[in-house]
C-alpha cells in the first residue's frame, strides 16, 4: 500500500490536528488499517506543518467509506488523540493511580401500583 501510486480521485478533509494521532493509531497500526481495509492510500500533514487537512487517494466509493471511518475517529471521545499515537481505549483512572475510577450507576427500583 506504501507504493500506491497518488493518482486518480483525492479528497481532502480537514480534521482537527489533535486528532491526527488517532488517524495514525500506535505504530500507525490504525492508519494502516483503514488503507488496508478500504484501498485507499492517507496522507496526513507534517507534525511542525500548520495544515490540518487530510488527503485521502483512491476510488470514490473507498475514499467516502475511508473518510467516515476517520471521521468517526476524530469524534470518538474513549479512544487516545492529541498526536498520541495511542489508539488504545481511555479508562477513568484516578491521577496517581492505576485502578479505574467507579462508574456511578443509577440502580432503579420497579414501582408496584395497587
Amino acid at each position: 500500500m506504501d507504493d500506491m501510486p497518488l493518482q486518480g480521485t483525492m479528497v481532502k478533509c480537514p480534521i482537527n490536528k489533535q486528532y491526527h494521532g488517532r488517524i495514525i493509531g500506535k505504530r500507525g497500526a490504525t492508519l494502516k488499517q483503514i488503507q488496508s481495509e478500504f484501498n485507499v492510500k492517507v496522507m496526513l500533514p507534517k507534525q511542525n506543518d500548520s495544515s490540518n487537512v487530510v488527503e485521502v487517494y483512491g476510488e470514490i466509493d473507498n475514499i467516502e467509506k475511508a473518510v467516515r471511518r476517520i471521521h468517526e475517529l476524530a469524534k470518538n471521545q474513549n479512544y487516545g488523540g492529541n498526536n498520541s499515537g495511542d489508539n488504545q481505549p481511555r479508562r477513568n483512572r484516578t491521577p496517581n493511580s492505576s485502578r479505574p475510577i467507579p462508574q456511578k450507576t443509577s440502580n432503579t427500583l420497579p414501582i408496584n401500583h395497587r
